[in-house]
């Protein structure tokens, strides 16, 4: 009886000290006592406690919303510490400033600043004297004086050297060799500038004479030396050669520019050297508009040179964009790459008629040539080249190469922050093959390389890859690409490195990877400095802990899959195949291969996707009339696009949003297609090739031009046209990536005998409800031609059609019920 009631003792007090610090687990053990697993599961309990008492604080401190708002605090903080720093230290130096002012200085003080502005006229020297007295008084109470070249020669005793400690010359490159006064004030010097930027011109300088006082007064130099004295050298040129590289230091890390304006003066004059930051978001502007104006024609010469169509095309197109919201709060510039007066007074007077003074003050647009605008910068800049091809060989007169000409070219190529437009009346092939516009011209409309993102050889999650710096790294990045996402390791950004960037087209993700351990010489201060310094400069940033990844990796990623959706970077298409995509017998175009690939339904109804309000609102003609509503099946396709606005008698019904022509190597991106840059076809014929030429020709002459700005009565008109606008340009767009995908894949052989299935560029016979029209052919193409009629490649049909071989029928139902059905009767090159 004892024993037992010692153990009931026992059982209670042991119930009662569970029950007081785990009463889940003594009321689990109370219900259940006959269960036999408590014999292997309470000798484990202090591990068991252990393990869960780690895992809770694991929770706790990597929860990646604590971590988010302890970050948000940082961020905080240090915004009002840097503030808090700036105004102390504005705070201290006024009031050592002032507190070192005495009577005499402040009354020095005031003469100064009235004598410096009577130096003029007949009295100026007596006024400069008195300056310079003032300035002696008082020039220990300013710690740092700021004023234009001309003012301190005016203005400050030249009687003794050394009056400051240290000289800033800003903008040093626009100085001529007089600025080498500045050097007798003081023992040290700081000079900024840029050599590959304009340098003073002096023009009507007499340079026989400049020479000849040149070599008569500095003999005691030595001759390499007294060289660098010449009459284009500016002062920038003077102290970088005399320094010889010592204490030189070239900014790399370029700020203003978006990656594709900076490129050609980063080639030209930086040697690539310069290291372009600047992020940007999916809603940006084109960074490069090239427009050729047909028309235009030089007139005159020298300072009487002006292109007026060039002109008219220019100004044309600075009203547009100011009429249009995309371009809302952009400041504006226009720069002639001639600065022939005659043109510059053209521009002036074409502004002054089409805007008022209001909005060209409100968006500061001035015209000017390079040397005008060193230093500036604008949010959008026009360039005018101005010259045309005048002579009988059809080439552009005069050169634009050597030095000059690189430095104009390169401050006119580098003043636009978000979009650069280029308007040129030559081709790039008139102009001699040596010079710089011709090869700027070139640059502008080379396609852009797209780096490969692909990593060398197989990514595993237990084997190091030398593109990583951990396994954490690596299982991130597979988590990214087995979800479709295009992802870049080891990114360089300037002088930093991100572990992983996930692209989308414009938007990008970093992605830091915080594993066990730092890349080589970082630490957590350095890293938390590079991503402060990226998001200065709009970078996104997600940090994934490697301690929640492998603790918890669906909650570790989810903040992750949330940046990416809110950014709207998507997976890229991951496309089956081609190989054996095309069956026999009649195909109903509900499950034609390319079509299902895709995972949508296809009709045969060949609209364009432009509505004729669309067309009318840009100026270009229909291919034709749109058919009654008696007209056949494929009428439309035979006599022009029909309206997207509302669906037509026979329009078919259609079970999902078609797919435009480049989301499928059938009417697309053979790249987006197959995943590689094949075809089902190697060679086409030279008229087929010939023919995609010229489509991406016009393709790119017509997203070249200037766009008409929306004209609407409404506010949900106005919003139909600019998307339809959009659209449109993003159709020509893609269509025109496609073409320059396609060609460089296939080759063209006079020789060759015409593929036995539809490809890009061929000329095909159709039947439509077992009805052919004699002599009318068809091609899938994005505009009209001359040469057939054309199927729109963003059409279901134009779907449908390609890649099919000669014979093939394919079936679809109308939204009245009737079934059509159309054949490839014949192929031609």
């Amino acid at each position: 009886m004892r024993e037992a009631t010692r153990l009931r003792d026992e059982q209670h007090a042991a119930l009662a000290r569970v029950s007081g610090v785990f009463p889940a687990l003594a009321e689990r053990i109370t219900d259940t006592p006959g269960d036999t697993d408590w014999d292997s599961r309470l000798p484990l309990l202090a591990e068991a406690w252990a393990w869960s008492a780690w895992r809770a604080r694991m929770e706790r401190l990597t929860d990646p919303e604590a971590e988010r708002s302890l970050r948000r605090q940082l961020t905080e903080a240090d915004d009002e510490a840097r503030i808090m720093l700036a105004r102390l230290a504005a705070a201290r130096a006024w009031h050592r400033c002032l507190g070192l002012l005495t009577g005499d200085q402040s009354r020095a003080l005031s003469a100064y600043q009235l004598a410096a502005r009577r130096i003029k006229g007949k009295y100026q020297h007596r006024y400069r004297r008195d300056a310079q007295v003032a300035l002696r008084k008082a020039q220990t109470a300013v710690p740092a004086w700021i004023m234009p070249l001309h003012q301190v020669a005016e203005t400050v005793p030249m009687d003794r050297p050394g009056m400051f400690d240290v000289v800033i010359v800003d903008e040093a490159s626009q100085s001529g060799l007089e600025a080498m006064l500045l050097s007798w004030l003081a023992g040290r010097m700081v000079v900024v500038g840029d050599s590959k930027q304009v340098s003073p011109s002096n023009v009507g300088l007499k340079q026989d004479e400049y020479f000849h006082l040149r070599d008569r007064l500095l003999t005691a130099l030595e001759p390499d030396v007294r060289s660098l004295f010449g009459p284009e050298s500016s002062f920038f040129d003077l102290t970088e050669a005399l320094s010889a590289g010592r204490g030189t230091l070239m900014l790399k890390e370029h700020f203003r520019c978006m990656p594709e304006i900076i490129s050609f003066s980063n080639d030209l004059c930086y040697n690539g050297r310069l290291q372009p930051l600047r992020q940007y978001g999916a809603d940006r502007l084109p960074p490069v508009r090239a427009v050729h104006v047909e028309n235009g024609e030089a007139l005159g010469a020298n300072d009487r040179l002006v292109n007026p169509a060039e002109a008219e095309a220019l100004v044309d197109a600075v009203v547009r964009c100011c009429a249009d919201p995309a371009y809302e709060g952009k400041t504006m510039g226009i720069v002639s790459l001639r600065g022939a007066k005659g043109h510059l007074t053209e521009l002036e007077n074409l502004l002054a008629e089409r805007l008022d003074y209001e909005q060209r003050e409100q968006r500061r647009i001035r015209v000017g040539d390079a040397e005008d605008f060193q230093g500036d910068e604008r949010d959008v800049m026009f360039v005018s080249c101005v010259n045309s091809a005048t002579t009988a060989a059809g080439t552009v007169p005069g050169g634009f190469n050597g030095k000059t000409y690189e430095q104009r070219l390169n401050v006119a190529a580098s003043r636009a922050k978000d979009q650069l437009w280029v308007f040129h009346s030559a081709r790039a092939e008139q102009f001699h093959e040596n010079d710089l516009r011709r090869r700027w011209l070139d640059h502008l409309t080379r396609p852009a390389e797209e780096e490969s993102t692909a990593v060398d050889g197989e990514v595993r999650p237990d084997v190091r890859h030398e593109a990583f710096d951990s396994l954490f790294q690596q299982k991130v990045y597979l988590e990214l690409t087995d979800r479709g996402f295009r992802v870049r390791p080891g990114y360089r950004v300037g002088r930093h490195t991100i572990d992983l960037v996930v692209e989308g087209g414009t938007p990008r993700l970093a992605v830091a990877c915080d594993g066990d351990a730092f890349a080589d010489g970082e630490d957590a201060s350095t890293a938390a400095t590079r991503q402060r310094d990226l998001e200065r400069v709009d970078w996104t940033f997600v940090r994934i802990r490697g301690s929640r990844f492998h603790l918890d990796r669906h909650q570790a990623l989810a903040p992750l899959w949330n940046a990416l959706e809110k950014l709207g970077i998507e997976p890229v298409p991951n496309h089956a195949d081609f190989e054996g995509a095309v069956p026999d017998g009649p195909v109903p175009v509900e499950s034609v291969p390319v079509a299902s690939v895709l995972g949508e339904s296809v009709s045969d109804e060949p609209s364009s996707g432009t509505s004729p309000a669309e067309e009318s609102l840009f100026g270009e003609p229909l291919a034709g009339e749109l058919p009654s509503d008696d007209a056949p099946p494929g009428e439309s396709l035979a006599r022009g696009p029909a309206s997207d606005e509302q669906p037509g008698p026979e329009e078919p019904v259609l079970g999902e949003p078609e797919a435009t022509a480049e989301e499928s190597f059938a009417a697309g991106d053979p790249a987006e297609r197959y995943g590689t840059p094949s075809a089902p076809v190697r060679e086409i014929p030279v008229a087929a090739f010939q023919r995609l030429v010229r489509e991406m020709q016009r393709l790119q002459a017509a997203l070249d031009a200037p766009e008409e700005a929306p004209v609407g009565n409404d506010a949900a008109q106005l919003a139909f046209l600019r998307k339809a606008q959009a659209d449109r340009r993003d159709r020509r767009a893609r269509r025109v990536a496609y073409l320059r995908t396609f060609l460089d894949t296939v080759g063209a052989g006079a020789g060759t005998d015409t593929p036995q299935v539809v490809y890009p560029g061929a000329l095909l016979v159709l039947e439509f409800d077992g009805r052919t029209e004699d002599g009318v052919v068809h091609t899938v193409a994005e505009l009209p031609t001359d040469e057939a009629e054309t199927v729109s490649p963003s059409s279901p049909l134009g779907h449908a059609l390609m890649w099919q071989p000669t014979g093939r029928r394919l079936t679809y139902d109308s939204a009245h019920g009737r079934t059509h059905t159309v054949v490839v009767r014949e192929i031609r090159a």
